[in-house]
């Protein structure tokens, strides 16, 4: 009995791991997907290496499809909590590497 406790606190400890993951996986995919659409507006002259298929309209369905599937996921506040917090940390990370690497001198 001990042992199927544990198991299941387990299952569902890996359960909402997951749940924060997949919150956080979208929330990152989501200004992607926007970002596409605007630098392709704002920055039409820029080299492509490629053109998009359908040109922004794969951008919009991809960001459309997030929402929805994270609609859909329907994570818990907390997890949304968690999945906030990694994804300021990640930020304050690259943060500080972007600052780092400016005040940096210039070597070559």
């Amino acid at each position: 009995a001990i042992v199927q406790h544990m198991r299941a606190a387990g299952d569902r400890e890996r359960a909402a791991l997951v749940d924060v993951a997949n919150v956080a996986v979208f929330a990152q995919y989501l200004p992607a997907c926007v970002a596409v659409v605007v630098l392709r507006r704002k920055r039409p002259d820029a080299p492509r290496r490629f053109r998009l298929p359908l040109g922004p309209l794969v951008p919009v369905l991809a960001g459309a499809v997030a929402v929805a599937l994270l609609a859909i996921a329907q994570p818990k506040p907390s997890e949304w909590l968690a999945a906030g917090g990694f994804l300021a940390l990640g930020a304050f990370a690259w943060g500080g590497t972007r600052l780092s690497r400016r005040s940096a001198p210039d070597v070559g």
